[in-house]
């Protein structure tokens, strides 16, 4: 019985450390589907001439989901011109997307359209592009190191288990 209690704790850390890892994985993933979006949107305004409203709406059509909503409701509330800021709008419908995106990461989404407030359409569209240079930057550093972290969390896993079992031994 002792050896089996053994057994399930160095499977239980070890499996602790490969969430922490696929965590990892999923951080990129996103990051890469908020950097996808902002690429279409800013596409769509450049080469297209459509104007804000239209590349949420146009670029809502290549998501799914959550992210769809949140461009689709970007693209209604904006329309509907009520006098709010483009700034008020991202930071409501960005609740759309708190629970797909990290808690480190949907601060700077939420404040990723900070200051525009009625400025115009070039003025929203650098904000947008500064926060695509920001999301490339943390998605270089995260894809660098990813094979390292993802390895270092499996090992601290085993060896936190390993650990466990060699004290209760």
């Amino acid at each position: 019985m002792k050896y089996i209690g053994f057994l399930l704790l160095l499977t239980g850390c070890s499996g602790l450390g490969m969430c922490f890892a696929e965590d990892y994985k999923e951080r990129i993933k996103v990051l890469s589907k908020i950097h996808k979006m902002l690429c279409l949107i800013s596409d769509r305004i450049l080469t297209e001439k459509d104007s804000l409203p239209e590349a949420f709406f146009h670029t809502g059509g290549r998501f799914e989901g959550k992210w769809k909503q949140f461009l689709r409701e970007m693209y209604e509330e904006m329309e509907k011109q009520s006098g709010k800021t483009l700034e008020e709008i991202w930071k409501e419908k960005s609740s759309i997307l708190q629970d797909v995106i990290k808690e480190r990461d949907f601060s700077a989404f939420q404040e990723a359209m900070k200051q525009t407030g009625f400025s115009t359409q070039a003025g929203q569209l650098s904000a947008l592009k500064d926060y695509q240079m920001k999301v490339e930057e943390d998605l270089k550093e995260l894809t660098e190191q990813k094979k390292e972290k993802c390895k270092l969390y499996q090992s601290l896993g085993i060896m936190s288990g390993i650990l466990i079992v060699i004290i209760l031994w």
